[in-house]
């Protein structure tokens, strides 16, 4: 028998972890003796160094939906269902413009059955096993 499959949609926030000091630098030249002068000295040449921050990102899942992602990656395949988690963040233009479940998603945790039944917002373990089970046995 084929395992049937279920999503998990969640939406991660981008939060600055860190920044990193990157450096580099330039060469300028600096001419000696001014217009009109019959001075003849080479230019000098020095380096400039400047530092600039460069912030760091990382995409974290609130506390609510990493437990709801736990949650299914631990039930689901008990009953038989292959789990696939989808962060709706990451989520190319276009998969978000083509795919009517990211589309039509706006509460998130949503799990989404091969049947198109949705479960939305908070669950707990029981919750989701009674849901389950109802999907198995109306399959």
């Amino acid at each position: 028998m084929n395992n049937r499959k279920v999503w998990l949609y969640v939406k991660s926030t981008k939060q600055l972890t860190g920044t990193k000091k990157v450096s580099g630098h330039k060469l300028e030249a600096q001419i000696m003796g001014g217009a009109g002068t019959y001075v003849h000295i080479p230019p000098r040449i020095f380096q400039v160094y400047k530092v600039r921050s460069v912030e760091k990102y990382e995409y974290v899942l609130p506390a609510d939906q990493k437990k709801a992602a736990d949650i299914v990656e631990k039930v689901a395949p008990k009953f038989g269902f292959d789990v696939e988690i989808v962060d709706v963040s990451k989520v190319n233009v276009l998969d978000r413009t083509f795919k009517k479940e990211i589309r039509k998603s706006k509460t998130f945790p949503t799990l989404v059955t091969d049947s198109e039944r949705k479960l939305e917002t908070k669950f707990t373990e029981s919750d989701l096993e009674a849901f389950l089970s109802k999907e198995r046995e109306n399959s």
